[in-house]
């Protein structure tokens, strides 16, 4: 009775001429219609949404989210310009985002299935489809949110790594022991003099042959 009400409120608006607001805002939480009680439909399986397509410019990455929340076993299938980017799984992320309990009851639980995919800077345009496994019409939730930039402790910690690999690499080096006390002078160490015999200062004699 719920999925007939669905496809034919879906079916008044569209004669109606009204717009069907489905994709989600940039960095505006869980997309939400309140005749769907969700972000978006689809009304076949292997069909676009009723939604699609989203149409993005980013001046930035971002990260474009998608999960089930109402009927166990639908998986979904998110396009750009076409191409398959992101296939749902039923993974149960650790936590939500805070602007929608029923979404991220969904988000959060192994029972639905759920995604993410990082968007590049530049033009999208995003297409969902469901597999109608857990029934048709099937709802789910998107959101989009940005990247946040990395904070000046984590640029401080990168730095201090960056600087202790290039020490490592073009490190000063303790000098070898040469023999002579000569800071810092590098080669081969001295040998000691042998019995009998003086160093360059003079020759001593000789000893006499034998067999």
């Amino acid at each position: 009775m719920r999925s007939k009400a669905l496809v034919l409120a879906f079916a008044l608006m569209l004669l109606s001429g009204a717009a069907v607001q489905a994709a989600p805002i940039l960095d505006a939480g869980w997309e939400f219609d309140a005749t769907l009680g969700a972000s978006d439909v689809v009304l076949a399986a292997a069909t676009d949404s009723v939604g699609s397509p989203y149409n993005y410019v980013l001046a930035a990455p971002a990260v474009f989210r998608i999960t089930d929340q109402f009927v166990v076993g639908d998986i979904w299938s998110v396009f750009d310009f076409g191409a398959l980017i992101l296939t749902t799984s039923f993974v149960g992320f650790p936590a939500g985002f805070g602007d929608n309990a029923v979404a991220d009851a969904g988000w959060t639980s192994p029972f639905f299935s759920s995604g993410e995919v990082l968007l590049a800077a530049g033009n999208h345009q995003l297409t969902v489809q469901g597999d109608g496994e857990g029934g048709l019409p099937a709802r789910f939730f998107t959101r989009i949110d940005s990247v946040p930039e990395p904070t000046m402790g984590m640029l401080l910690v990168l730095g201090a790594v960056a600087l202790a690999a290039r020490r490592r690499r073009t490190g000063w080096r303790a000098p070898r022991n040469t023999g002579r006390d000569i800071p810092g002078r590098v080669g081969r160490p001295r040998l000691p003099t042998p019995p009998g015999r003086r160093s360059r200062a003079g020759a001593a004699p000789r000893r006499p042959w034998r067999r």
